[in-house]
């Protein structure tokens, strides 16, 4: 299959249909994939094959999948985003990835959730992190490491979430916590002034 080797390409319809039914198969290994969501802070209701992912195939291309909204049953956005990139720039592919999406609440539950913190609502807590999941079998430690440092020092957001669950009872965090509990939503987040 050819596609344009250009970063910020998006295929077209005929290329999506071409990658995926590719005889031969175009091969490779996901790095990482996030969940899809509603909005920022709020899971979907049901459990969803699609979700953000980024795809090395065997050649060193790296492609972005993307859920696109007007059809979420598709396969969603494939776009090209470079060819045999370094650790640093597959960090800085995976925050803007993040960032842009408002993926925070399920990579901070990822690299930092622990239900004994929650005490008597960790039960209610492992069960909204199932439905912020996140996968990374392609992401070595060294690159979880930067984006970790990233995330911290460019996303607000990001860094308060890992406030919230390195301290849940902290009073800062009363309205997220309880919203959390009772109503499955952490979209408070977005509420909160960053540290």
């Amino acid at each position: 299959m050819t596609f344009k080797r250009e970063h910020g390409h998006a295929f077209t319809n005929q290329e999506i249909m071409d990658f995926w039914t590719d005889v031969d198969g175009p091969g490779g290994e996901d790095l990482l994939e996030i969940c899809d969501h509603a909005k920022a802070g709020t899971p979907l209701n049901m459990p969803i094959w699609s979700g953000y992912k980024l795809m090395r195939l065997t050649d060193g291309d790296l492609l972005e999948q993307v859920p696109d909204q007007t059809a979420p049953h598709d396969f969603g956005r494939l776009i090209f985003r470079g060819s045999n990139l370094s650790d640093e720039d597959i960090a800085r592919l995976v925050v803007d990835l993040v960032t842009l999406n408002q993926l925070e609440i399920a990579v901070a539950f990822a690299f930092h959730f622990d239900s004994s913190r929650f005490e008597e609502d960790a039960g209610r807590l492992e069960t909204l992190r199932s439905r912020f999941w996140s996968t990374w079998p392609g992401i070595t430690s060294d690159q979880r490491a930067s984006i970790e440092e990233r995330l911290r020092n460019e996303n607000p957001a990001y860094a308060t979430m890992v406030a919230f669950l390195e301290e849940p009872r902290n009073p800062r965090f009363r309205g997220l916590l309880d919203s959390a509990v009772n109503e499955s939503d952490l979209s408070v987040l977005y509420e909160l002034p960053a540290d």
